[in-house]
């Protein structure tokens, strides 16, 4: 896929045009639509957002082999990192998890019992890690870097983002497992295939997000660690 030309000129219009799947990119940044013919630079000034950061989400919306370039970004665009992965814990947890639940049950009904109780404790096994997966971010590493940002990098903590890098947990290639399985064993069913597409679209999303964490907040957040290092 090819690597998109946008810059601070283009039309926020053309780009949600040419792939709907930025439309998340806007949701999850607190952009509003009504926004006529704004380009990008107007949108980030009107929203207080790093146009940096806008055009780098773009892009991993638009081709998650794209590999982001997190010098390009300065620490100012870290609170907006981090909106951006709370906005899609919350989009995970209270909007697709539910359907998920809800498809899930329905569709499984028409299957044994032996095989209903089967697929359950899978879904269930891959639904719990996922939000420990996302708690164990929002209580122990958002904080860190969030009091990183406050203190300027000039502060000392037991914790450093290293350790988010080694215990991160791959919940992607759990969900991979989940939809290899239904794709196998479900009925076919009108719910089987809105389960289905819910599962292919909470896997391209958590490979975005997947992208954001360790190849734009991690990095960043090594490099003011290592600032702080050197000032000492």
């Amino acid at each position: 896929m090819a690597t998109l030309s946008y810059s601070v000129r283009t039309k926020l219009v053309d780009i949600l045009l040419e792939n709907s799947d930025l439309i998340t990119v806007l949701e999850r940044m607190g952009i509003s639509l009504g926004f006529g013919e704004a380009t990008v630079g107007q949108i980030c000034r009107q929203y207080g957002l790093d146009v940096e950061f806008f055009l780098m989400l773009c892009q991993i919306y638009h081709n998650p082999k794209f590999a982001p370039d997190s010098n390009r970004l300065t620490h100012a665009a870290l609170p907006q990192i981090l909106r951006y992965l709370k906005a899609s814990h919350n989009y995970y947890i209270q909007t697709l998890f539910p359907q998920l639940e809800a498809m899930f049950s329905q569709t499984v009904m028409q299957l044994s019992t032996e095989h209903q109780q089967i697929l359950k404790h899978f879904y269930q096994e891959y639904q719990e890690e996922a939000i420990r997966h996302f708690d164990y971010e929002e209580s122990h590493v958002f904080p860190y870097v969030e009091h990183l940002i406050a203190c300027g990098g000039r502060c000392s903590n037991s914790f450093h983002i290293q350790q988010f890098s080694e215990n991160h947990t791959d919940i992607d290639s759990k969900l991979h497992d989940l939809k290899c399985i239904f794709i196998k064993y479900i009925p076919s069913a009108p719910s089987s295939w809105n389960l289905l597409h819910t599962i292919f679209h909470l896997e391209d999303d958590l490979l975005r997000h997947t992208v954001v964490e360790d190849s734009v907040l991690t990095p960043l957040v090594l490099r003011l660690e290592s600032e702080n290092k050197e000032e000492k």
